[in-house]
């Protein structure tokens, strides 16, 4: 018998409400950042040592942001693992979903866990790769002028192929 938890459209609206919330906070972010960026590059010609300590603030926003997200994301996955693993069904009781979903119960329901708790590790793995990215660009790009000549043509080049393959699209 395939029985249906049936969604709530409220929590799917305020899903969708916060999506493109989102969605659009990271436009505006990513449109100040290229301008940033391009001030950043021209500063580098002259002084890269400036450039290189213009950076640092954004990269350590750019880390806390993905350190909160990360552990947040993380955390709800393993939290709504444990809960399927005690009450043995997918999706537990009392969760709202933001579409119909089949009851998983059993085996399904412990795989369902099992893949939510590995997503929920590799959510933290990889955003411990990404602080650890972050944390040595500086070091590994920018370690004198010729590297950071090198760094900063390079997202030139990166930037304007994006711009050429988005208005290609």
């Amino acid at each position: 018998m395939n029985t249906l938890v049936h969604a709530d459209p409220r929590l799917r609206k305020r899903a969708i409400v916060v999506a493109l919330m989102t969605a659009l906070v990271g436009i505006v972010y990513l449109y100040w950042l290229n301008g940033f960026l391009d001030n950043v590059e021209i500063l580098s010609v002259t002084d890269w040592e400036a450039a290189v300590e213009k950076l640092w603030p954004i990269l350590l926003v750019t880390m806390a942001a993905v350190l909160c997200s990360a552990v947040a994301v993380a955390g709800i996955l393993a939290y709504l693992a444990v809960r399927v693993y005690h009450t043995g069904q997918y999706p537990p009781p009392g969760i709202r979903v933001i579409w119909n979903t089949p009851l998983r119960t059993g085996r399904a329901a412990t795989v369902a866990a099992t893949c939510i708790l590995l997503l929920a590790v590799a959510t933290i793995v990889y955003g411990a790769l990404m602080i650890h990215i972050l944390w040595r660009a500086p070091d590994v790009h920018l370690a004198s002028p010729i590297q950071a000549k090198v760094f900063f043509t390079k997202r030139s080049t990166l930037v304007t192929v994006a711009t050429q393959f988005s208005a290609n699209c």
